[in-house]
């Protein structure tokens, strides 16, 4: 595929005319940010994603007139790419999907728990404290809000709304937080697609699981709720993604990554830290057998100096955090009902297909199934022995459940391309692809149908 770089006079002029444009829109889209939503007839969020769609445009065309792409290439591009075309795919439905959410849940943001929990991130920045009055929550998510807060205050500044951050409204904070959350999910489907197609060592495993994620209820339905979860499960999800390397590499590096992304994950969400039993299990599918007590001892610290750099309370104030994790309490008699049935109701197509991972883990016996099932399977048992019963708190294995049910689709989808082919006689390029893109709307389908009509 070759180029041909930009060579006379009219478009290097075109050139400097569209970077002067795209300098532009960059400065008009941080002055929208600032005081967009104060000065302008419409809501600066609108403003602010039609200036970024002209950004993009704007680079787009910098592109073609650069490069001068042709036909061929653009169809080279669609034959190479066509993964990455399915995940942006994925993410674009994924991004409606939590975009809904918001909207559909109305005044969520205002209620008392929302404003509780952004007056806490407020009291953070007024004070300069950051010790957490409860160790019940890990404080990690509450430290992200924080960060929130103190954008919201220099944006209201900046319009000269208000003069110190003790004049933002909580629930200014907490609406924020939502759309903080529904970034995490984006970025959570990327770092799930990365991470499946490594594991299961093939390109559409990620698209399946990107796709499987991106319409899962249990991901998006808590979109509006602010809730530590979306952030341990973006966490969750790029130690799972330095895990899959690290079972090919074996590699110090990769290792090291998945602890310390495990640490800052048990940060925002404490059953997180049954991530370290999926590294301890991982160590045992690696080839070099030599290297696993050193991969071990390294991602154990790597874990405590993530957890203590994100929540060091954990260690300075151990007569509090102790008392915090007790405080949590077991979960009301009816938890796995209540579990089981939320996830069966409104994701069918998920369960189902999680389900038939489990079932192929005892009748093919491949270490990998397992290793992609024991976490869901014993947080599944977590909650409902400890914690309140809330749905949301199923965002964090969402992820892995996503994961592990990509593997049954591609399975079938190979069997099925493998038996049309013998038949026919003859190969298909497209087929296995075809029929595994198939079977994922399927699965999806299952679970619009059921939550739709049951």
């Amino acid at each position: 595929m070759k180029l041909r770089l930009t060579g006379n006079n009219s478009d290097k002029l075109k050139l400097r005319y569209l970077d002067a444009g795209l300098a532009l829109l960059a400065l008009l889209a941080y002055i929208i940010y600032l005081t967009g939503n104060y000065f302008l007839p419409v809501p600066g969020v609108y403003a602010l994603l039609v200036v970024l769609l002209l950004l993009v445009c704007g680079v787009a065309a910098r592109l073609y007139l650069t490069y001068h792409p042709g036909v061929l290439v653009f169809r080279q591009a669609m034959v190479k790419g066509w993964p990455l075309l399915i995940l942006l795919l994925a993410v674009l439905v994924g991004g409606f999907l939590r975009f809904q959410a918001i909207r559909t849940a109305g005044d969520v943001a205002n209620q008392p728990e929302a404003i509780k929990f952004a007056q806490s991130a407020q009291a953070i920045i007024n004070t300069s404290d950051w010790q957490p009055k409860s160790f019940t929550q890990p404080p990690l998510y509450l430290y992200l809000a924080a960060g929130v807060s103190e954008l919201q205050f220099v944006q209201q500044a900046s319009a000269g709304k208000i003069n110190s951050p003790e004049g933002l409204k909580p629930v200014d904070i907490s609406t924020a937080v939502t759309y903080v959350n529904l970034l995490l999910g984006l970025l959570t489907l990327v770092a799930v697609w990365a991470g499946a197609r490594l594991f299961w060592r093939t390109e559409i495993a990620g698209i399946v699981a990107a796709l499987l994620l991106a319409t899962s209820w249990l991901a998006y339905q808590g979109i509006p709720r602010l809730e530590p979860q979306f952030l341990a499960a973006f966490l969750l999800s790029l130690s799972f993604y330095f895990i899959a390397q690290g079972c090919d590499t074996g590699k110090l590096w990769d290792y090291r990554w998945a602890g310390f992304f495990a640490g800052l994950a048990t940060a925002a969400a404490y059953s997180s830290i049954l991530l370290l039993l999926l590294l301890g299990l991982s160590l045992f599918i690696l080839k070099q057998e030599g290297s696993r007590v050193r991969l071990a001892w390294n991602s154990g610290l790597a874990f405590l100096l993530g957890l203590t750099l994100a929540a060091p309370g954990w260690l300075l104030s151990l007569q509090f955090f102790i008392p915090g994790l007790v405080s949590i309490g077991k979960a009301p008699g009816d938890a796995a009902g209540f579990y089981f049935k939320q996830a069966l109701t409104n994701d069918a197509g998920l369960v189902m297909a999680f389900g038939v991972t489990l079932l192929l883990a005892f009748v093919l016996r491949e270490s990998r199934l397992w290793l992609a099932l024991i976490m869901p399977l014993l947080y599944a048992l977590l909650v409902c022995v400890f914690g309140p019963a809330l749905v949301e708190r199923l965002v964090l294995i969402t992820p892995l459940v996503a994961i592990s049910g990509a593997f049954p689709v591609v399975w079938a989808a190979r069997k099925g391309a493998e038996w049309l082919e013998k038949k026919r006689g003859r190969a298909y390029p497209w087929l296995h692809a075809g029929l595994t893109l198939a079977l994922t709307v399927g699965v999806i389908l299952v679970s619009v149908l059921v939550r739709r009509f049951f």
